[in-house]
């Protein structure tokens, strides 16, 4: 009789000490994965803030190459302009073409100087 006694008694100690582990690592796993969790979203976190520099770099970067852009169109129309308005004066001292002729040595060199070709 002692024996199944003592037995028993054991038997609850060890039922106890199995319900207290499984409490703490119950706990244990919940503090984890809020820490994982929080780890995650960190991380989230950081790789956002990367985006937004690497975004913020591209729009510097297109804005900066916008302007350049914006003046070399302000120069290639300068310069289509200027030749228009040489090849305008040009061909207004000329006489009108008769009929059925073609445009003539003048003219054709009017137009390459307009179009930039060369003969």
């Amino acid at each position: 009789m002692r024996t199944i006694i003592t037995l028993s008694v054991a038997l609850l100690l060890s039922l106890a000490a199995n319900i207290v582990a499984v409490y703490m690592i119950g706990s244990t796993t919940a503090s984890s994965a809020a820490k994982v969790e929080q780890a995650r979203q960190a991380g989230a976190i950081a790789a956002l803030k990367g985006r937004v520099d690497q975004v913020n770099r591209v729009a510097l970067d297109a804005d900066r190459d916008g302007r350049q852009l914006q003046a070399e169109l302000r120069t290639v129309d300068a310069e289509a302009t200027r030749r228009l308005q040489s090849y305008q004066a040009f061909v207004a001292d000329l006489p009108p073409l008769p009929q059925g002729c073609g445009p003539g040595k003048a003219r054709v060199d009017a137009i390459n100087r307009l179009t930039g070709a060369l003969p």
